[in-house]
């Protein structure tokens, strides 16, 4: 460390050179002699390139730290990532499980207006009717055996399709694509029950 005038230098140890002029007081601090304006330019710039380079191992140690951080984050993403990709999917009703079989209407619907209203009404039940997937055999038959036989073709093929990875919806867009995007709820029945019956699959 040395003075002139109002300023004051930060000299590393290690940057002074064995056979210059330096020597220890009785304390073992470095003394070096009177700096001539010359000399004081280059102490300074010394001074200042100490401490960059100090700045730049402190900065080196600071982005160390902040990249295993984040590899350990990154290592427990993937990990949650992986659990949840192998857990099995699990599907709920918008209507409660204990209601889904006790005290609910078991008529079906007459003219669900697409497919997708078609599978709501044999997965969760429409207007409060009971979901068609959970009617017991009487219930099957009766006023509702027509439509029930026509319509399980079209949720048979759904839950085909499920099986095979696909979701409901891309199920019943594939089924809509294949028989006609215009195509009415009736005709993609009437399509499958051809299909079927020929032994013919074409989704």
């Amino acid at each position: 460390m040395q003075h002139n005038g109002d300023q004051l230098f930060l000299i590393p140890l290690s940057n002074l050179d064995a056979a210059s002029a330096a020597t220890l007081d009785t304390a073992g601090a470095a003394v070096l002699p009177a700096a001539t304006g010359e000399s004081t330019d280059g102490l300074a710039v010394l001074s200042q390139l100490s401490l960059i380079q100090q700045r730049v191992e402190d900065i080196k140690t600071e982005v160390s730290s902040i990249l295993a951080d984040h590899k350990k984050y990154m290592v427990t993403m993937n990990t949650n990532l992986h659990r949840i990709a192998v857990q099995p999917v699990v599907r709920y009703s918008l209507v409660a499980p204990e209601q889904r079989t006790i005290n609910r209407a078991v008529k079906l619907s007459k003219k669900p207006r697409d497919l997708f209203v078609l599978w709501r009404e044999y997965e969760q039940g429409l207007d409060g009717q009971k979901a068609a997937r959970d009617y017991t055999r009487t219930e099957r038959g009766g006023d509702n055996k027509d439509n029930y036989a026509r319509r399980k073709v079209f949720w048979n093929a759904v839950e085909s399709l499920m099986v095979r990875g696909h979701t409901s919806d891309s199920a019943i867009d594939r089924i809509q694509c294949t028989y006609g995007r215009d195509s009415s709820v009736t005709q993609v029945i009437n399509g499958l029950k051809k299909d079927k019956v020929r032994g013919v699959t074409q989704i």
